[in-house]
């Protein structure tokens, strides 16, 4: 009945005008927030840097409430502005956040593994009733570029009218593998002209692409003189290589009739895998090898092809430069012209006109000095090699080598050795008076032993012995005492001779992935900066004392119990220290002491406490804990970065040594008390002057801290200058300060300054000398504009100025716009009338704070919103000419 009453009333459309209303709005909410654009690169080299982007339009009525990402759908960095703590890394296998755009919307992953390929998803939601949210997904493969080739085999150098051309291309190994494509003579090569390309795997996973190339040379071929091939290789977007060969043209037609052998096409990768140690014929089914007549002999034996690579080109240069390069040729052995360069005659030398100014004839040749053989698959070094006299720098890395003839070690000018990726498994003993080598490399072989003799080579500066599978050294290593870098890392080690203490000059040493269980003292080491120890099974730290030089110290994954504090005394000019994944349980109180450490990981130990001096690292930049038993840290100071760890320690240093401390109004902290905590700490006591003994006392101590606030003082203590060469961070809030002298500026150390709370409406100009300071606290004073001095502070990142009388805010080019490093901008409680707009351009900021002031623009809820909304709201507004 109600019904239909309803229904009788004009223009009344009842419930169902409601529905539809309804509807409306529900369809505008969910419409309102779109996903504009998802960019994840397809392909990402190994290695590199991937940068990923997100892009969403909000509606007339919506506020952001989360940005996630995903990968593989696993949640890896959040982004929620209201939270607390905005921004939020996951840890996930493969997926490192280098960096991100203060809105979420952007992230740099680097560098790029094998496990950061998969599916991302970009996740954003609004924070209307029903959290309407959209979300886009992309995949992206890691790909591993080829770092060498494409290379072009078996091209002769002439061709008649109507004789086959039978050509490889061999790109360089790579994951996925390379695309190959064939030109003649600039035009792509017609699909009939091109065989299967064929992949070889290898232990690595990478691949090789071999594509051949095979066409009859016709009329169409003769508008020149020569014929050019062209072999382009690539990989998705990220690598395009190509290398073209020519080939003479004859226009005398071939003899069909004449004798050829039928091996002369196949190129020199394919011959090495025919060519086995017996000299059997591998079966390949390459050019019907199957039909081929058998021989008691590799028709290889003659090396007739290697020895066409050694071109009349190449030995001209070679002789005008002393340098020889047959890299990355697919040579199987060396051709013998290499080995006699320097006694070859050519043709030109028979005729001399001597009117003639070149200067590449053959009385200005240059000896053979440097000789290139790498990236081949030669197996044997002739002994020929002892020709070479004049030799200075020799390449022979990733080829087959398995061993060195005894005349290698005739080589009386070898100065540089580079024997890397090989299968040598021994050394003959007369490479050992290679007395004048200063640099060498032997890695990736799989030597397992080195002789006494090793000690003879007393002029190295660099030996690398990485990747091979030695267990022990012997004694003479102590006698290579010019040695600058010693690499003798992932071998099967498990102690150092005694005598490696005797390498006075060595500055880098890389001793990781072994299987030691102990260092001996290295004080000796007194130019050591680098070492790395990593992966061992070291379980005690060793004495350090006399490497006063040591700047950077990696122990992960080690079973190291305890950081002592003799090492906090010996290592104090230390700024990397990397010590995770070990069985630390406790940190020393001294760890103060290493003022110069910028790089502190301690992830995955057995912490379950930490010494409050850790807060007085004023130069630390990084700082790992995770992984720990830190019962009393909150999980989201730990995850919250260095810079909020960093001041969770600080506030605890000053609660921490203010409980300790209940002095009487006439006790003060002995020297034994400062000298523990490094800190001068007498706030809360009342008092209006310090005596000047107590600053003596500081200065003997070498404090960092002085926290005098919440007292009565109405100028600086005059003591002050005396603890200036340590002083790191000065608290004066809560005073009665009217003024603060300009001999401040002999606190050239001062990173932190707090002035709050007191009566100030300028500071000296002087203060602005202070170029280490980084955080400066002014908030409830008297300052009607930011002092000048302020701006000269260029590393200064926290500037918190609230509560004041401050007007203005001065965006110029000789104001805040000279603060490029800062991060955080308090002005709340003021009295500012305009916001300018080019304060948007300060995209550098991460928390900007303008409550509480008196200008409309922008309205509270843009505020609310967080600092990059309104740094987008300001960019927004600024005039355009």
């Amino acid at each position: 009945m109600t019904a239909s009453s309803e229904a009788m009333v004009p223009g009344y459309c009842g419930p169902h005008l409601l529905t539809v209303f309804s509807l409306l709005i529900l369809f505008e909410c969910i419409v309102s927030l779109k996903l504009l654009e998802l960019r994840v690169p397809a392909h990402v080299a190994l290695g590199t840097r991937a940068a990923l982007a997100c892009r969403w339009a909000l509606g007339p009525a919506d506020v952001l409430y989360s940005v996630k990402w995903y990968k593989d759908g696993k949640e890896f960095f959040r982004h929620v502005p209201r939270d607390h703590e905005p921004r939020r890394k996951f840890p996930l296998p493969g997926v490192d956040v280098e960096q991100w755009d203060p809105s979420g919307s952007s992230l740099v992953l680097s560098p790029a593994a094998s496990g950061t390929a998969g599916r991302y998803r970009c996740e954003v939601s609004g924070e209307r009733p029903l959290f309407p949210t959209v979300s886009g997904h992309a995949d992206m493969d890691v790909v591993v570029l080829s770092t060498n080739g494409p290379v072009i085999s078996g091209l002769r150098s002439t061709y008649r009218l109507g004789e086959d051309v039978k050509v490889n291309c061999t790109s360089g190994k790579s994951r996925p593998p390379n695309k190959l494509t064939w030109y003649i003579n600039g035009e792509p090569a017609p699909t009939t002209a091109l065989l299967k390309a064929k992949h070889q795997v290898f232990e690595d996973q990478l691949e090789t692409t071999t594509l051949e190339l095979s066409f009859k040379i016709s009329e169409h071929h003769l508008k020149g003189n020569e014929i050019k091939v062209k072999c382009l290789a690539t990989l998705a977007s990220l690598y395009w290589r190509s290398i073209e060969e020519s080939a003479s043209l004859e226009r005398e037609p071939v003899s069909h009739d004449q004798d050829q052998s039928p091996w002369q096409h196949i190129n020199t990768e394919d011959r090495i895998k025919m060519c086995d140690i017996d000299n059997n014929l591998c079966d390949q089914n390459l050019y019907e090898i199957k039909e081929l007549p058998m021989k008691s002999h590799c028709p290889f034996n003659d090396k007739k092809a290697d020895e066409n690579e050694l071109s009349v080109g190449l030995i001209k240069s070679a002789k005008r430069t002393g340098q020889l390069s047959l890299c990355n040729r697919g040579l199987g052995t060396v051709p013998e012209n290499v080995w006699k360069i320097d006694e070859l005659v050519l043709d030109e030398t028979k005729e001399v006109d001597f009117s003639r100014s070149d200067n590449n004839q053959w009385w200005n040749a240059e000896p053979l000095k440097t000789l290139d053989l790498s990236s081949n698959a030669i197996k044997v070094i002739s002994a020929n090699v002892k020709f070479l006299q004049h030799i200075v720098n020799l390449k022979l890395h990733d080829n087959a080598i398995t061993s060195l003839p005894p005349e290698f070690g005739e080589l009386k000018s070898l100065m540089s050795l580079s024997i890397s990726h090989n299968k040598l498994t021994a050394l003959p003993m007369e490479f050992y008076k290679l007395t004048d080598l200063r640099w060498l490399s032997i890695s990736h072989n799989t030597l397992a032993k080195i002789a006494p003799d090793f000690g003879d080579l007393v002029m190295l500066n660099f030996l690398d012995l990485s990747h091979n599978k030695l267990t022990m050294l012997p004694p003479g290593m102590g006698y290579l005492v010019r040695l600058v870098e010693l690499n003798l890392s992932h071998n099967e080690l498990t102690e150092l001779p005694p005598d490696i203490v005797n390498l006075r000059d060595l500055k880098k040493f890389n001793i990781s992935n072994n299987s030691l269980k102990k260092l001996p003292p290295l004080g000796e080491l007194r130019k050591m900066e680098i070492l790395d120890a990593n992966h061992n099974d070291i379980e005690e730290l060793p004495d350090f004392y006399g490497c006063t030089a040591m700047k950077e110290l990696y122990l992960a994954n080690n079973f190291i119990k305890e950081i002592t504090e003799e090492f906090c005394d010996q290592m104090q000019h230390l700024s990397v220290l990397n010590i995770r994944d070990n069985k630390v349980e406790v940190l020393p109180e001294n760890i103060s002491l290493l003022q110069t450490l910028k790089r502190l990981d301690l992830t995955n130990n057995n912490l379950n406490k930490l010494p409050r001096n850790l807060g007085l690292l004023s130069q630390l930049q990084s700082i790992n804990m995770e992984g720990n038993k830190l019962s009393f840290v909150r999980q989201d100071v730990i995850r919250g970065g260095t810079e909020r760890m960093m001041k969770f320690l600080r506030d605890r240093i000053t609660e921490e040594v203010v409980a300790e401390t209940r002095f009487t109004p006439d006790e003060w902290p002995d020297k034994y008390t400062l000298k523990k905590s490094q800190a001068l700490v007498v706030a809360g006591r009342e008092l209006t002057h310090v005596p000047e003994h107590v600053f003596s006392t500081a200065a003997e101590a070498e404090v960092h801290i002085v926290d005098f606030s919440k007292n009565k003082l109405t100028t600086i203590p005059n003591g002050i200058v005396r603890v200036c060469e340590t002083l790191s961070q000065l608290m004066l809030s809560s005073n009665n300060l009217s003024s603060i002298p300009s001999e401040i500026n002999c606190c050239r150390h001062l990173q932190y300054l707090d002035l709050g709370k007191n009566n100030l409406d300028t500071l000296p100009q002087e203060l602005g000398e202070l170029n280490n300071l980084r955080e400066l606290v002014i908030s409830n004073n008297k300052f009607t504009k930011i002092p000048r001095c302020v701006y000269d502070l260029e590393n200064l990142e926290i500037l918190l100025a609230a509560e004041n009388k401050i007007d203005e805010i001065n965006v110029s080019s000789d104001a805040l716009a000279k603060l490029k490093k800062l991060a955080v901008l308090d002005l709340a409680n003021n009295n500012i009338v305009t916001v300018p707009p080019e304060l948007g351009n300060f995209t550098h900021l991460r928390t900007l704070e303008l409550m509480g002031n008196c200008f409309r623009q922008p309205r509270h809820a843009i505020l609310a919103k967080g600092t990059a909304s309104l740094l987008s709201y300001l960019r927004d507004r600024i005039p355009t000419n």
